[in-house]
């Protein structure tokens, strides 16, 4: 029988409680406590998730001594918060985008490899539909584009059916609610014309 993993989650904004679902729903996990500054948001997310909450983060991890933390902060937040944790032996799991500069992310990983702790950051996207099927007809595209022997259709066939998917993944990502990789828009016209050794794409909308 395994012990389950100790979690603390760092900030209670609005993203917090997709991180409190996850990890309640997780066998492997038990969320002990929430922090944030503003009290009434940390005893709300607490409620929600019958833990213990903080408005002081250093308290926090004193008291409970979580086996990792969930950042949910602010961008700028996530290096401080980050490797004030990595030192203190706390696994982390931070939020997008991982800092605000790259100066900041290579200090988190080097405090973090230093510490002998794990951090991760959530892209979660990457894994969508729409951006796993994306990615798929780029890489074919891109073999078609080093194919000497490829027609000028065939490469704007690969290249239309990889823009309309490209569509509709971001119509994906603002309505969160298309379940098909069909365009929602009207079909685009594609022009491929091959220039020395470079081909040269292009699109126009119907009517334009």
């Amino acid at each position: 029988m395994y012990e389950k993993f100790r979690v603390c989650i760092i900030g209670c904004g609005v993203i917090a409680p997709n991180h409190i679902k996850a990890l309640m729903e997780n066998e492997k996990t038990e969320l002990v406590a929430v922090c944030d500054i503003i009290e009434e948001r940390a005893r709300s997310r607490a409620d929600m998730a019958g833990c213990a909450y903080y408005t002081d983060y250093h308290e926090m991890l004193e008291a409970v001594h979580p086996d990792a933390v969930h950042l949910c902060l602010p961008h700028y937040l996530h290096p401080i918060v980050s490797m004030e944790c990595s030192k203190r032996g706390k696994h982390v799991l931070t939020e997008k985008p991982m800092s605000i500069n790259i100066e900041d992310a290579r200090a988190m990983i080097d405090t973090a490899n230093e510490n002998g702790v794990v951090l991760g950051c959530i892209f979660q996207n990457r894994y969508n539909a729409g951006t796993v099927l994306t990615k798929q007809l780029l890489d074919e595209l891109m073999a078609k584009l080093e194919d000497p022997n490829i027609t000028e259709e065939e490469l704007g066939k690969a290249a239309q059916d990889m823009l309309k998917v490209s569509l509709t993944a971001i119509v994906n990502l603002v309505t969160e609610s298309c379940e098909t990789t069909q365009p929602k828009s009207a079909d685009y016209t594609i022009t491929a014309v091959k220039s020395g050794d470079k081909w040269i794409v292009d699109y126009n909308e119907p009517g334009v």
